[in-house]
């Protein structure tokens, strides 16, 4: 008895690391194979779309420009205790 299942466990592990690994590879044989198909998302929870120009020597610039408002500095001075 120990015996199987010792080969039923190592036969469900290879079959694990497989899916996993044709998942991660392949993910749209596995939707196909599954024949799921993604949800629509609703214009409320949709991210918004920044289109930034995509010349090499601007785009840097462009998405320092776009990042600037999510940037928070944070300045402490050790000699001042509150």
């Amino acid at each position: 008895m120990k015996r199987l299942w010792l080969l039923f466990s190592q036969v469900v592990t290879v079959l694990l690391a497989g899916w996993f690994v044709l998942a991660a590879m392949q993910p749209q044989w596995m939707k196909n194979l599954l024949g799921t198909s993604k949800p629509a998302a609703s214009a409320a929870s949709a991210p918004q779309v920044v289109h930034v120009s995509q010349s090499p020597p601007e785009t840097l610039r462009n998405a320092a420009r776009v990042a600037a408002p999510a940037v928070v500095s944070v300045i402490t001075n050790p000699e001042e205790q509150a």
